[in-house]
């Protein structure tokens, strides 16, 4: 389950990436773009993360000391989310896993999937784009189809703990593709800016 940004000049991105390669500082200019699109990026994972756990599943039991524990961890995160526009992507990274560090972990399957989220990026002339994507590596085996279907509002059934006798059905609502195409013209105008950036800095060596 993935959705590919496609960047808007990518030939001119190729152009840019075999003109980093024979820079003089290429290898440190590249590592600056990459980190510059991750750093653009971000907003759009960190809405997703909180979409998918804001989903209210229904006909699902629970509540009690797990809910809390939920609540907990969706608070922490949130104070970092707030705080996205002041940070790097970095900082993003280290201040999240801090938030994630101090809720009790949560291993339901809201969280589950939202922290199976990850951000690619390929700057190829053929194959320029930024993914957000499920790794489904980090996702139960038996749960792997369970994104798509919290991603719908026809839901799924699942027997209860296990137990085939009893069967419930839970429904899900949009949260994947449709928040992240929110983000994809600041996305974009970012990678563009980027792009000039890097390109002007090779200018001033040449």
């Amino acid at each position: 389950m993935s959705l590919d940004v496609k960047v808007t000049g990518a030939e001119e991105l190729g152009a840019l990436a075999k003109r980093l390669k024979t820079a003089g500082s290429g290898k440190a200019l590249r590592k600056e773009l990459l980190k510059a699109i991750r750093t653009g990026a971000k907003p759009a994972l960190a809405d997703t993360r909180r979409a998918v756990r804001a989903i209210p599943v229904t006909g699902s039991r629970g509540g009690g000391r797990r809910q809390r524990e939920r609540d907990r961890a969706d608070k922490a995160l949130d104070q970092v989310y707030k705080r996205i526009d002041d940070m790097d992507w970095d900082s993003f990274v280290e201040a999240e896993q801090k938030a994630k560090d101090r809720a009790k972990k949560n291993t339901g399957l809201r969280d589950t999937v939202a922290r199976s989220l990850r951000l690619t990026v390929k700057t190829g002339s053929k194959s320029a784009r930024v993914r957000i994507e499920v790794d489904s590596a980090k996702i139960p085996e038996g749960m792997r189809t369970l994104p798509r279907h919290l991603d719908s509002e026809k839901g799924w059934r699942h027997p209860l703990f296990g137990d085939r006798e009893h069967w419930y059905s839970q429904r899900g609502r949009p949260w994947f593709a449709s928040t992240i195409r929110r983000h994809l013209p600041a996305l974009r105008e970012h990678i563009l800016k980027a792009m000039d950036d890097i390109a002007a800095k090779i200018e001033k060596e040449g």
